[in-house]
């Protein structure tokens, strides 16, 4: 009923807030707390701000991060989906995001995009690299050996 006036307000206070100087790091959890659920994350100007915040807000939490309410996470998600470079800059964040998510969030589309994520981040050059270690220096300790044929030397 009130859905339209609601979106307006906000789009007021966005503008308020853009045209500060002032940080939002101290108000950012409660404006991703908030604004993460419907009907203001629905809107794609309003998730795109929101997201810009939240690459922040995962700045502020990479070393150890609370528990998030599933529309945060779910924001959070989108986040490094549309920021990709975060993965690596926050990456305790981003372990700590994905982890909540697959815990908090099983068999829902969120548990599949943080799945899709993490193989993406995987997959990444500077992690691949590590990773590829790890996994030879297991078949390493197990064999004996680093000939394999799953991993080229």
């Amino acid at each position: 009923m009130y859905r339209s006036l609601k979106i307006a307000l906000l789009r007021q206070i966005m503008d308020s807030l853009q045209q500060t100087s002032n940080s939002l790091t101290s108000v950012a959890p409660s404006l991703l707390t908030i604004l993460s659920s419907t009907p203001y994350y629905d809107e794609p100007d309003i998730a795109h701000w929101l997201q810009e915040i939240c690459s922040q807000f995962i700045g502020t939490y990479d070393r150890i991060m609370r528990r998030q309410r599933q529309d945060v996470l779910r924001m959070m998600l989108d986040t490094f989906s549309r920021y990709p470079e975060i993965m690596i800059d926050h990456n305790a964040a981003f372990i700590q995001t994905i982890a909540q998510v697959i815990y908090a969030c099983p068999n829902t589309t969120s548990a599949q995009q943080a799945k899709i994520l993490y193989a993406l981040y995987l997959n990444e050059s500077r992690i691949a690299l590590y990773v590829l270690k790890v996994e030879r220096e297991k078949y390493y300790r197990r064999h004996g050996t680093l000939i394999f044929e799953s991993c080229p030397e």
